[in-house]
């Protein structure tokens, strides 16, 4: 019993025996590994105490930019226009795609991805853990003991993609906008803010945190830094 939670493995005489390591330790050091490579994960290893930063998985040997493009979360987040009902009517790029809020509103299609947080150094604090050193790994696929993204976590379901705001939010006609050229509405509280963009329809909002954690997590693997 007091080997339970551990990987079992075989001694010289065929003998089951307890391996001395348990499924999470071995998870972290294989996500942590660069011979040990998931398809499409990307990652960033975070040494707070030390500011160091080391490139995970297929990051291994990319540079922040185009390097990226060929995963999904990264390179399937594109410029399009949408209607109030949702529908995408044209992406960046297409003869009908503009800015103008003509073809709707501009936004940014976000594919939906996975992560997980690997805790290397952590400390107990009066009001809870402080991380000292940690690993942030990013997949479009949902590998054992990945979590959604917040933002495309719903009480219906997981979402496949989300729509974040292409610009900051300017109100007209008493509804929120995302268009270029457009000053951003001010001196106005956060309740309000929110009514004129639910008043542009259903599944409108204004951004939260949610959305600036995608983004965040997305920024740091790429950038290989926490300077944003």
């Amino acid at each position: 019993m007091n080997d339970a939670g551990k990987l079992v493995s075989i001694d010289e005489n065929g003998h089951l025996t307890a391996s001395g390591i348990n499924e999470e330790d071995l998870i972290i050091s294989l996500l942590q590994s660069n011979n040990y490579l998931l398809a499409g994960a990307v990652g960033l290893n975070i040494n707070y105490a030390n500011r160091t930063f080391n490139r995970l998985q297929n990051a291994t040997a990319l540079s922040m930019g185009s390097d990226f493009d060929q995963f999904l979360m990264y390179g399937g987040r594109k410029r399009c226009n949408v209607d109030d009902d949702g529908t995408i009517t044209a992406f960046y790029g297409e003869n009908n795609y503009v800015e103008d809020g003509s073809n709707g509103q501009v936004m940014v299609y976000q594919p939906k991805f996975y992560y997980k947080r690997l805790l290397l150094e952590t400390e107990t604090a009066s009001k809870g853990q402080i991380i000292r050193h940690e690993s942030l790994i990013l997949s479009p696929t949902k590998y054992e003991g990945f979590k959604v993204a917040p933002i495309f976590s719903t009480s219906e379901g997981e979402l496949d993609y989300v729509l974040l705001s292409a610009y900051e939010g300017t109100i007209t006609n008493d509804k929120m906008t995302s268009v270029a050229g457009s000053k951003p509405t001010t001196n106005i509280t956060i309740s309000e803010a929110e009514t004129a963009a639910t008043a542009r329809g259903n599944g409108w909002h204004i951004t939260n945190m949610a959305a600036e954690a995608t983004n965040q997590m997305l920024e740091i693997v790429e950038f290989g830094s926490m300077n944003g």
